[in-house]
């Protein structure tokens, strides 16, 4: 109601209203408050068409919300959109970025279904970005977002991903960018984990966590408070302070999964 009073008033332009929507809607998808993330992108999507830019970083974060809500099949036409807007701006960094965000989720889709031709095309889209260096590579990595480490990840290519995670964890601690750090953090944990480095593997994990608590990303700290007890890994030691406050973030957030995974836990030890 207050932004549709400023927006009647004249206090404040559409495409101003809709840019701080986008990162009120981002904020809250952070925090678990997906519901109250939603109603903003939607209150937003009825003040106007405010132009390729706006409309695509809109889809991209309506395409985001999608995939932490339901299954990341539900993200795919509002990232396919946002791509198409983000081609109109011929701003190449957005661009990147929003493919990036559709071929991660493309990936989390092949998981789930079985890799096939659509993998094949998916993987020459970012392969010579994620591969070679070049403009395209340096500003989606430098820009704070893991996508390309986690590209090069989900392919197996664990020595390229910590190479570009640790050059995008440079650059988002220099510039404060905390989600970013948090993000790749937790990338790189498990990128040595998968090269049976725990002791790196353990650091980077204990920094996403003070990251994720201090942002108040209740279900991101959650998820790696327990990531010792995910199905088919072998039980982790960890303390009943924990696991305590593991299995109340969930609990608030509403991810029933984890509250049973650490409830678990407490009757293993």
């Amino acid at each position: 109601m207050q932004a549709r009073h400023s927006l009647t008033a004249g206090d404040l332009s559409p495409a101003t209203l809709v840019t701080v929507s986008i990162k009120l809607a981002e904020a809250l998808r952070l925090v678990g408050e997906l519901a109250l993330a939603r109603g903003v992108l939607h209150e937003a999507e009825t003040w106007g068409d405010q132009g390729p830019r706006l409309s695509a970083l809109l889809q991209r974060a309506s395409g985001q919300l999608a995939a932490a809500e339901t299954e990341p099949t539900a993200a795919i036409p509002h990232l396919q959109r946002a791509v198409g807007a983000a081609i109109a701006t011929g701003d190449g960094e957005l661009i990147a970025e929003t493919y990036l965000d559709l071929a991660g989720v493309m990936i989390r889709v092949d998981k789930s279904t079985g890799e096939g031709a659509a993998s094949s095309r998916r993987r020459s889209t970012w392969s010579p970005w994620a591969r070679a260096p070049g403009p395209a590579a340096a500003r989606a990595t430098c820009g704070g977002s893991p996508s390309l480490a986690q590209l090069a990840m989900a392919e197996g290519d664990l020595a390229r991903a910590v190479q570009l995670g640790e050059l995008t964890l440079a650059h988002a601690q220099r510039v404060n960018a905390r989600a970013g750090a948090a993000r790749v953090q937790s990338l790189l944990a498990q990128c040595h984990d998968k090269l049976g480095d725990g002791v790196r593997a353990d650091r980077h994990r204990r920094a996403a966590v003070e990251e994720l608590r201090r942002m108040g990303d209740r279900r991101g700290t959650a998820e790696l408070l327990l990531y010792g007890t995910s199905p088919g890994r072998t039980l982790m030691r960890i303390s009943p302070e924990v696991l305590h406050e593991a299995r109340e973030l969930a609990h608030e957030v509403g991810w029933t999964e984890g509250e049973e995974r650490a409830r678990a836990a407490s009757h293993e030890r």
